[in-house]
């Protein structure tokens, strides 16, 4: 079986997606949201435990190449399938969970911040929250590896991007947010 912790120790430290170089969730607002503890580990604690996050450890689709092997493996009737299928959900099991600390750790900060901005923006509790996880979500699937196809460029949907560009995933969106922000800048 093959279970990849070096992805799930990398999948971690990718919490700091979730800081804002400006914004509401700037470097010194995450500092001073862990500070105050006892809320931080509430909130991490709230979003571990999200059905966002929930549905994205069951489905076991954190990336292209792993989405498209399990439902290769899936489309299979025969026991020695069955048998692969459920060893390779294992196997990615702890890059899950890696995935998902790393959403619930980098967010706990960008959601109580971006709680608060909300509020301060005068809406209610109520959607201050759903707007805040609303943002949350947003962000994950756009800085997290993600088996959205349409997060995925031209380059990597073609048959030697499979081949070459099947690690590189995060790198490429990256890469097109990057593109995306210069260009605006410009503009």
């Amino acid at each position: 079986m093959f279970v990849n912790v070096r992805s799930a120790l990398l999948q971690v430290t990718s919490f700091t997606n979730f800081i804002d170089i400006i914004g509401d969730n700037n470097p010194m607002s995450a500092v001073a949201r862990f500070m105050d503890f006892p809320q931080f580990k509430k909130d991490l604690i709230m979003l571990w435990n999200s059905n966002f996050l929930k549905a994205r450890r069951l489905r076991g689709k954190t990336d292209i190449a792993m989405n498209e092997i399990l439902e290769g493996v899936d489309s299979s009737k025969e026991f020695f399938w069955k048998v692969a299928q459920n060893l390779l959900r294992l196997g990615y099991k702890p890059t899950q969970l890696g995935d998902s600390f790393a959403i619930a750790l980098g967010g706990a900060s960008f959601y109580r911040n971006r709680f608060n901005t909300y509020v301060e923006l005068g809406k209610s509790e109520t959607e201050a929250h759903n707007r805040a996880m609303r943002d949350l979500r947003e962000r994950a699937e756009e800085v997290q590896q993600s088996s959205r196809a349409d997060l995925i460029s031209q380059q990597q949907a073609s048959i030697t991007g499979r081949i070459f560009l099947s690690f590189q995933n995060v790198t490429m969106q990256y890469t097109r947010i990057a593109k995306k922000l210069l260009g605006d800048l410009r503009n």
